[in-house]
């Protein structure tokens, strides 16, 4: 990039400009330039050139704009072009995650990952189809672990229940029917918590009238549990019996399959179901649920399911459990993805705590930084194994030092933050992302072309200075060129 060609008409004011940047005498021009002249014109069409925007003129659109840059007799590409904004608070370098060392490590942890991932995306297909929950791992991870971005912890929380040996009980359940915004939305309802406390009530008396069932302690879902059981395990192909009693009744009639036995548990169930007041409650909760389709589905779900009722007196523990249930139901895929995880864990520690103690060219943009800029405190970065694996912006840490002590902060504490630290101070933050764009634009072999737009001007003389002796040293770089535009003489 030698010569820059600039050619310009009706670019945000700019009437007409035309001239030649010709940098084989030197990498940087400086532009003065009065207020209303020019310069934040000059700076926003070159913007527009490195987002892929056209340019026009805001105060009289209807004249024909005309934008023509070349270097060295070429169109110049966009990401040939980098302009630096006075000050903006939510700039950051989209390439600065290449500041990295240690490509290998990288390579190693990805590919274990790749791995473990792919056994959790066979586990996730299928926890898709029985749940009918599309986002069924941010679902998962969110009623499991409260993390809805942490799916394998919450897969370790699960595995001593999904290994407890019971039986799944609502396996075929359909979540996203019973748990969707509407359905969530109703039964936040106070009318509705009324009607279903009441029917809830009523069915934990009806339960401990039964014959078979007593509430906590055996009810229709540990009868059918127990049927499957029996039946997975030959009970009753080997001819054995099962004989039910009550206080009333020493000794029921002999049950010897497993048809008898859902007959009678069914009976026993509907009976209880039938009762004239729970049919009452139920109408009910029943005239709330007509508002909408996704109502009305949860409402003929419910209709034909009304043993689910009480479960839904603890929606988040009724979450839980049908989770847990199509996790035992895919118990298999579950089971490998956990071995391979842990067999991972180990190796995906060790090549952490290696991350941890290398250094990133992220650390010298840091070290760039505290030693050259006059603020009241020192940067660190904070997650140096996410930024060097997992392509992670890093997380910057804040030291604050007087005579009377130091206190640490992190860049999550964004209320002190925004109280602790001046606009100044701020302003040199967006610095600091500055330089991690030159720096990576430099790691890459980026040729570029800077747009200063009086970066310096609104800081403070040490600062000031700071910035001035920066572009100089980058003035010095090969495939860097700057045009620095300034009020300030």
């Amino acid at each position: 990039m030698k010569k820059v060609t600039v050619n310009l008409e009706n670019c945000y004011g700019i009437r007409k400009l035309n001239h030649v940047f010709d940098f084989t005498k030197g990498n940087s021009f400086a532009i003065y330039a009065p207020n209303g002249s020019m310069k934040t014109s000059f700076a926003k069409t070159f913007q527009d050139l490195s987002l892929g925007n056209d340019s026009k003129d805001e105060v009289f659109p209807e004249r024909k704009t005309v934008r023509t840059i070349t270097a060295d007799s070429s169109a110049i590409k966009s990401e040939n072009v980098f302009v630096v904004e006075p000050y903006s608070e939510s700039f950051t370098s989209q390439r600065a995650s290449t500041l990295l060392v240690n490509k290998k490590l990288r390579e190693e942890y990805e590919k274990i990952w790749a791995d473990i991932e792919s056994e959790q995306e066979t586990l996730l297909k299928e926890l898709r189809k029985v749940s009918g929950v599309k986002k069924a791992e941010q679902e998962i991870a969110e009623v499991l672990a409260n993390d809805p971005d942490n799916f394998i912890d919450a897969m370790k929380r699960a595995e001593p229940i999904v290994k407890d040996g019971k039986e799944p009980v609502h396996s075929s359940v359909k979540y996203s029917t019973l748990f969707n915004n509407n359905v969530l939305k109703a039964l936040s309802d106070k009318q509705v918590q009324s009607e279903l406390k009441g029917y809830i009530e009523r069915y934990d008396e009806l339960i401990e009238k039964s014959r078979f069932f007593r509430k906590g302690v055996f009810n229709h879902t540990n009868a059918e549990t127990i049927a499957k059981a029996l039946v997975s395990n030959g009970f009753f192909e080997a001819s054995h019996s099962v004989n039910l009693s009550d206080e009333n009744d020493s000794k029921l009639s002999q049950i010897s399959s497993e048809k008898e036995l859902e007959q009678v548990i069914s009976k026993e169930l509907e009976q209880i179901l039938q009762d004239k007041t729970l049919l009452e409650t139920f109408s009910k909760i029943d005239d709330k649920l007509k508002k909408n389709k996704e109502l009305k589905s949860f409402r003929d779900y419910l209709a034909l399911n009304k043993e689910l009722l009480p479960e839904l007196n603890n929606v988040n523990r009724f979450k839980d459990k049908i989770w847990i249930d199509y996790l035992k139901s895919c118990e298999p895929l579950y089971t490998n993805l956990m071995k391979k995880y842990k067999e991972s864990d180990k190796t995906l520690k060790d090549i952490q705590e290696k991350a941890n103690l290398e250094r990133t060219k992220w650390a010298a943009v840091v070290d760039t930084f505290n030693k050259r800029f006059n603020v009241p405190f020192v940067l660190s970065v904070e997650n140096k194994s996410d930024v060097i694996l997992k392509n992670i912006v890093p997380v910057l840490g804040f030291k604050f030092k007087d005579e009377g002590g130091s206190k640490d902060l992190g860049s999550d504490d964004e209320k002190v933050l925004s109280r602790v630290l001046s606009n100044g101070e701020r302003k040199a933050l967006y610095i600091l992302h500055i330089l991690f764009e030159i720096e990576a634009r430099k790691n890459l072999g980026i040729e570029t072309l800077m747009i200063v737009d009086d970066l310096a001007d609104s800081f403070d003389y040490k600062n000031k200075y700071a910035i001035i002796e920066y572009l100089k040293d980058m003035s010095e770089v090969d495939g860097f060129k700057q045009i620095v535009l300034t009020h300030n003489f």
